[in-house]
């Protein structure tokens, strides 16, 4: 059934009744909770690489890819054809958005998945499995 009005919505959720639902994001220190019906997949695994995947790209390497998931604290972000790590999932800590901390929450609002990135710098790979990197221009410029 579509959800084209609250009479709808109210007739698909009525008070009291039972659902199935997942926790996206949490943040206790503002008491807030962040519920889906869809099933996305576990931080954790996103961060293990896919069967197909390339090896994960070690830090120094510059990649293209596009925006996979938007979260409270990080954007993932999976390589792109060409770059030898198709497929490769990176996490993009919000305060690696850009150089000025003031600009974060304007990038965090225009990487939408499925936007495209360039010139991510590979920092680090976690002992999870973890891809870190950063789209800070000053670093992918000292990079090079």
């Amino acid at each position: 059934p579509s959800l084209r009005t609250k009479e709808d919505l109210e007739k698909m959720f009525p008070v009291g009744k039972t659902i199935a639902v997942h926790v996206a994001a949490c943040r206790p220190a503002d008491r807030k909770l962040r519920l889906t019906l869809s099933e996305a997949p576990s931080k954790l695994e996103l961060y293990k690489p896919a069967a197909d995947a390339a090896p994960p790209p070690p830090p120094g390497t510059l990649l293209s890819g596009k925006v996979a998931q938007v979260d409270d604290d990080e954007i993932c972000v999976t390589a792109g054809p060409g770059s030898g790590f198709e497929g490769a999932n990176v996490f993009i800590p919000l305060l690696h958005l850009s150089d000025f901390a003031g600009l974060t929450s304007r990038f965090k609002r225009v990487l939408a998945a499925p936007a495209a990135v360039e010139n991510l710098l590979v920092l680090a790979q976690l002992k999870s499995g973890k891809v870190v990197g950063s789209l800070k221009p000053l670093l992918a410029s000292a990079s090079k």
